[in-house]
C-alpha cells in the first residue's frame, strides 16, 4: 500500500498481490487485509455496491486501487 504524495491525504492508493494457486484469498479479503494493515485498524467495511463490483475493478486497474 502507497500513500499520495500528501502523507495527510484521505486518499490513498494500495497495490494488492493478485491471486494465484499458491494464494487464491478473496479479492474483498484480500483488500481488507491491506487497509487494516496499513491503517493499524480492523475497523474496514466494504460497501455492498463495492463487494459486488470488487473483482471487475481490480482486474480492470491491475490490482492498484
Amino acid at each position: 500500500m502507497t500513500e499520495n504524495n500528501n502523507n495527510k491525504s484521505l486518499i490513498k492508493t494500495v497495490s494488492l498481490t493478485p491471486p494465484s494457486l499458491q494464494d487464491n484469498t478473496a479479492d474483498a479479503e484480500r483488500l481488507i487485509m491491506a487497509m487494516q494493515s496499513h491503517l493499524k485498524t480492523n475497523a474496514v467495511d466494504i460497501d455492498l455496491y463495492l463487494l459486488r463490483e470488487l473483482p471487475v475493478l481490480l482486474r480492470k486497474w491491475n490490482y492498484n486501487v
